[in-house]
């Protein structure tokens, strides 16, 4: 049936409750209780919602899955940065095109979960001054590296040969001598460049070897 109560202004107010939820619905005599029915109705189809139990797989660590419109996007800013630079098409595949593309998605991931300002490309990417220097730097470690390496590989080396490679810059059209040792270690070649000299002499063999016992 439908209740009723006495207000503060002692006026008579008819209200009817869902037994559901408990909630007060008022009511009058033009519409009766339609507002419950209407109410019941919806109440009802939140009370019979499946109630689905997550999978512990998505309690554990996933690797975040890429939409198709963010790979469509990766896919044009990759286009222009070969167009516009005359990069070859496998150069976004490079080791280090994807670390520089790593480290900009962990900084961009950070600053997203800090919720502050976005930082702009222009300020994350390094000049060519630094790039050189830092270049510099890489090669000054590798070489150490590298000698390291040969000193303690070439202990077990019976023999070595060394190769030489003339090629011409097609930018600048300065000619270059390219020099590397080759070795076999546990039955398989091994390569390294351990020199590229700028060489404005001659190609014959008495110049080569000369700058081979230079080096």
């Amino acid at each position: 049936g439908i209740l009723a109560k006495f207000t503060s202004n002692d006026v008579y107010e008819p209200f009817v409750q869902c037994t559901i939820c408990q909630q007060i619905l008022s009511c009058d005599v033009k519409n009766g209780t339609n507002s419950l029915t209407l109410h019941v109705q919806n109440c009802t189809k939140k009370i019979n919602l499946p109630k689905s139990t997550m999978p512990i797989d998505c309690y554990t660590k996933k690797i975040a899955a890429a939409s198709s419109d963010d790979k469509r996007t990766v896919n044009l800013a990759c286009s222009k940065y070969c167009a516009f630079d005359m990069r070859s098409f496998n150069s976004v595949h490079g080791d280090g095109f994807k670390q520089i593309c790593q480290v900009l998605i962990d900084i961009g991931y950070k600053y997203g979960l800090m919720k502050t300002i976005k930082p702009l490309t222009d300020i994350l990417i390094p000049d060519r001054t630094n790039i050189s220097r830092t270049i510099k730097q890489i090669a000054n470690e590798y070489r150490l590296k590298m000698n390291e390496i040969l000193r303690q590989e070439l202990k077990q080396v019976k023999l070595i040969g060394i190769s030489t490679d003339y090629w011409k810059s097609s930018y600048t059209g300065d000619n270059y001598l390219t020099i590397n040792s080759h070795y076999r270690k546990d039955n398989n070649p091994v390569t390294y460049m351990l020199k590229n000299i700028l060489f404005s002499g001659t190609k014959s063999g008495e110049n080569t070897v000369r700058t081979i016992k230079i080096i």
